[in-house]
């Protein structure tokens, strides 16, 4: 058989080769602790670690795929309600993916959950376990509404920690999913099988509260919503993402992922008091908050981010979002990114914090387009806070070791960007951080950030509160 050469499974959207491992071989039996099935017999072969005494050992042979299935019918509103579990712990599912599916789709949307809800209300999980499931932990269902999922653990999974769907902007409203509540939780070590799992992933669902959770060691995304491309219409809208505690994302495993991404038209999402830090994509995008795919009208203040592969924060398309009041540092390769010119606003910037080393431009991607240029006599209108806006103004920016004038917006000096009408009443200054080198992002009182607008940031309940 000839070679197609022109055939190239690339990685990262470059001509570079795919990464790829192969798993259950008898002959690359090589490492203590490595096992492996033959999957015909059922005899399961072992290589025991050093000092291990298989006449003692532990062995688990999971076989169940689903712990508890609550399932109401929600079309003619019979559905599950008011059923509460608490200090209860799950361990070792076996949840396979069907004959012929690769499990390659973003988010894992393939990968069910160990609980199943459909048709659920009032219903809630609190301070339970989850633990070495091959699953997602929680996928909750069309119709569902008004459940909790609270100071819960979920780690070392195959799959992620919640998922959650429904009836999307063309079905029937009884099978919309919404008005649920993802609090206090930690949900960590995930996508040990199926790497694209995310720690909470909103699919088609609106009014939800995730709150307060430690999502950290993820190979992609911690927190992702959206699943609508574009501007076609979404009922991923007015959720609430506050107080989450967010690192060691990516894990250099997977690319294009965020801390939080979202994607489509989401009008009163918050995303609000996130600490993010420690994005590490294996090529392009690694980034703290990601605006992909039309993402529109999102509220975006009062977050940290650092530490980042690429931008604190990157828009690859939408419109009218509002970054305000957050603080944006030490992004390695980028600092703030914008994809692609439309021929509309795409964002506000306004009383934010940029800080970096790197000898890098403050702005990347396009910026050349005359939409981005403010138009005097043309002011955009706020619709959160009702009030009229720049497009880019009082920020605070700054590198301890760059000059003002070596320092490039896009491909332009801050002379040149502030004669587009952008960022005029901005300014280039220490911000005077407590302690930037050890990651404290606190201001000292003479901070000149303050004179700009800026508020003091409050971390100290972000993450679980137990």
């Amino acid at each position: 058989m000839a070679w197609n050469q022109s055939i190239i499974f690339s990685d990262d959207f470059t001509k570079q080769g795919a990464r790829y491992y192969i798993e259950n071989v008898f002959e690359a039996l090589d490492v203590p602790g490595q096992w492996y099935l033959h999957r015909k017999t059922g005899r399961i072969v072992y290589k025991p670690m050093p000092g291990e005494d298989m006449a003692t050992a532990r062995v688990v042979a999971p076989h169940i795929p689903r712990f508890i299935v609550l399932k109401g019918d929600p079309m003619t509103r019979q559905y599950v309600e008011h059923i509460h579990f608490k200090g209860l712990t799950f361990v070792h599912n076996n949840w396979q993916l069907p004959k012929g599916n690769v499990g390659d789709g973003q988010f894992a949307p393939q990968v069910e959950g160990a609980v199943m809800m459909e048709g659920a209300q009032y219903c809630e999980f609190d301070r339970c376990v989850f633990r070495d499931l091959s699953s997602y932990c929680f996928q909750i269902d069309k119709g569902c509404s008004f459940n909790k999922i609270t100071h819960t653990d979920m780690g070392h999974l195959g799959g992620g920690g919640v998922r959650m769907g429904g009836g999307s902007s063309e079905d029937h409203p009884l099978l919309l999913t919404g008005h649920n509540v993802i609090s206090d939780n930690r949900i960590h070590h995930i996508g040990r099988i199926h790497h694209a799992a995310t720690g909470v992933w909103i699919q088609h669902s609106g009014g939800n509260q995730i709150r307060h959770n430690a999502i950290h060691h993820t190979y992609y995304s911690a927190i992702a919503v959206g699943w609508v491309w574009g501007y076609r219409p979404s009922i991923s809208t007015h959720n609430l993402f506050e107080y989450n505690h967010i690192h060691d994302v990516g894990q250099e495993v997977l690319s294009d992922m965020g801390g939080i991404y979202m994607l489509g038209v989401a009008p009163g999402t918050v995303v609000r008091n996130n600490l993010i830090h420690d994005i590490k994509s294996h090529g392009y995008g690694g980034w703290g908050v990601y605006t992909d795919e039309g993402s529109t009208h999102v509220l975006i203040e009062n977050n940290i981010v650092y530490n980042t592969k690429c931008a604190s924060f990157d828009q690859h398309y939408g419109k009218e979002n509002i970054l305000r009041n957050n603080i944006f540092a030490l992004g390695h390769e980028e600092q703030i990114n914008r994809s692609r010119m439309e021929e509309h606003i795409s964002f506000s910037m306004t009383r934010n914090i940029i800080y970096w080393q790197e000898d890098i431009a403050v702005l990347t991607g396009q910026w050349k387009d005359k939409t981005y240029e403010h138009r005097p006599g043309k002011p955009w209108f706020d619709p959160v806070s009702s009030s009229t806006t720049e497009l880019f103004d009082y920020n605070l920016y700054y590198n301890p070791n760059k000059k003002l004038e070596d320092v490039k917006f896009g491909p332009w000096t801050f002379e040149q960007w502030q004669a587009r009408e952008q960022d005029v009443h901005s300014e280039y200054a220490d911000p005077r951080f407590v302690n930037p080198e050890q990651y404290d992002f606190r201001l000292k009182p003479e901070s000149p950030a303050f004179v700009l607008g800026f508020r003091p940031i409050d971390m100290s309940t972000v993450g679980p509160r137990d």
